[in-house]
Parts: structure tokens; sequence; C-alpha cells
């Protein structure tokens, strides 16, 4: 089989390491990068051809798929490139920061039968898969707990609900989700810094079966913070990506957590998984979208919470 041609648009700091992952992966490619950074070169091999624009790369007719690793705004019109060009396309979270051209992307990918994937990256880690495996014999999951910051990154513009929130969203949504869904939002902290703005908030979704979710995210974190804490009938997993380990845990009175033990999960990179994943999805020849659904519904709460903090 021959190497699977990817291009990449955009080269910030998850665009970089979406180059380091690929030049690892055996039978894919890196063919293009569609950057305005000169320090770009020295990070692809010779024969990947770069360029200062995302049209020449979602426009190519030399590629497999691209990834699309600019900031949320300018995902839409990307996309809808990609797709209008039958080329599948890996959509870095938020799928985009507006409803309606979500849903725009989501009627064009029907329509044109056309691939494509958004990175909500925990879908993709090895600890989450394991959880779902053990879903059969642990029943549904009546209650949510996570909480997912740093110290920045601060944006200008962009609120930290669009960095942080469609991690605990699109998991909640994956696992937990149903027709009927409800979100709330409050703003806990907020500070002025030089770079841009620092908000810490709570967020809380409420399913029709009453299930919950409850999850605290942000950038004014004093260090780096991912923990997921799943709540079933008498028994907890706890998935934690600080020291990248998945607990058992029996779960007590007023959902106290009892001692855990330690499950085995695979230490290879979500990263790596995400997108072996596209990759085989598009030599497959698959059209599932449901990825591409849940990554709208996610932009539609997300959305939802900007109006209710007055955005």
């Amino acid at each position: 089989m021959s190497d699977f041609r990817l291009g990449l648009i955009g080269a910030g700091p998850w665009g970089r390491r979406c180059i380091a992952t690929i030049s690892r992966l055996p039978g894919v490619v890196l063919a293009r990068v569609a950057s305005k950074n000169p320090e770009t070169a020295s990070l692809v091999g010779p024969d990947c051809k770069l360029s200062p624009t995302w049209e020449s790369v979602a426009f190519a007719r030399d590629l497999d798929g691209i990834m699309i690793a600019t900031p949320g705004p300018t995902h839409a019109a990307i996309t809808r490139a990609a797709i209008a060009g039958n080329l599948p396309a890996f959509v870095e979270k938020p799928l985009t920061q507006d409803p309606s051209q979500a849903m725009e992307i989501l009627d064009l990918a029907r329509r044109r039968r056309g691939l494509v994937m958004v990175d909500h990256i925990f879908l993709f880690h090895s600890g989450y898969e394991e959880i779902k495996k053990r879903l059969p014999a642990l029943g549904p999951v009546r209650r949510m707990i996570s909480s997912g910051g740093n110290r920045g990154p601060f944006r200008a513009g962009t609120s930290p609900l669009w960095d942080y929130g469609p991690h605990d969203v699109s998991v909640a949504l994956d696992l937990m989700g149903d027709a009927s869904v409800s979100i709330q939002a409050v703003r806990e902290k907020s500070e002025t810094v030089p770079a841009g703005l620092g908000e810490n908030f709570k967020l809380e979704m409420t399913f029709g079966s009453g299930a919950r979710a409850e999850s605290r995210i942000g950038n004014l974190f004093p260090a780096r913070e991912r923990r997921f804490e799943f709540h079933f009938s008498g028994r907890a997993l706890v998935l934690d990506d600080g020291p990248k380990t998945l607990a058992l845990h029996p779960l007590g009175p007023g959902g106290q957590l009892g001692p855990g033990e330690n499950l085995p999960i695979s230490p290879e990179l979500p990263l790596d998984r995400a997108i072996k994943a596209f990759v085989a999805a598009v030599r497959s020849g698959e059209k599932d979208l449901s990825g591409l659904k849940l990554g709208v519904d996610v932009v539609a709460l997300l959305s939802e919470c900007e109006r209710q903090l007055g955005r």
C-alpha cells in the first residue's frame, strides 16, 4: 500500500505537534504544509511543499486528506473548501465558533458525501477507550465531574471557553448524550492580562436521562490539569491525564471515592491514535459523520454558554 499523503494547514503550537506526530507514523507522509512562519521549513522533510496560503493545501489534488490546525474562526471556510474539493478533512476542535457555520459544514458534507472528522482529542485517549469497553458491565454513567485548564493560553478576543470547553462537552455528549440536554455556564474568575482574556468557568450539563456533567475549565489554573470522574452505581472510573492513569474506585455516600485500583491502559498518545483513525477512515472509504455531528452539537452548547455569559 502506498503512503498516505497528508496536508496540514496551520503550524502554530498544535500544528507543530501534528508535524512531530506525523513524522513518526508509518505509512503517513506530510506532503504539504500551509504556514506563514519561516521556522516551519526546519520542522518538515525536504519533500514537503510549503506555502503561506491555506488554499494551496485545501485545493491540492495530490493529497489523500488534510488536517486543519488554524484558529477556530477560520475553520469553516477551509473545511467547506475541502468538502467541495472531495478532500477528507480532520479539523482541530472546535469545529467552528458559530453554530450556523457548523450546520452548514454538516449539511455540505452530507450532500457531497464527504468525510469530516473533528479532533476532540480525549475521545481518542486510550483510557477513554477502556472506559467505553467497561460500560456494559458498569451500567450507565450517572454523573461526570471534570476539570481542565492551565495558566494560559491567553488570546485577544477569544474566550478560553473555546480552548478548554470542547474537551469536557464532547466527552459528556459522547458518553452520556441523548436527545435532551441543557447547559448552564457561570464565570468563576476573571483577570485582565496583557496577552488577552483570563477566565475560569463552571459548566453544568443536565441530560434527559437525569445524568449530570459538571466541569471546571479555564486559563487561570495554577498549572495544567485534566481530570475526569465518571460515576456509576456504586463505582467510579477516574481518568487523570496528568499521571496518565485510569483507576476504578468504589463509590460511597455523597460521591466519595474509595481506594482505587489502577487499570492498564496503552501509553500511545491520543494524537497518534486520532491521526491513525482518520487515515483508516479515509482508506476504508468510510463516510460516518457521527463525529462531525458531535462537533456541531459541541459548538451549539458552547455558543449557548457564551450567550449566558453575555459575550
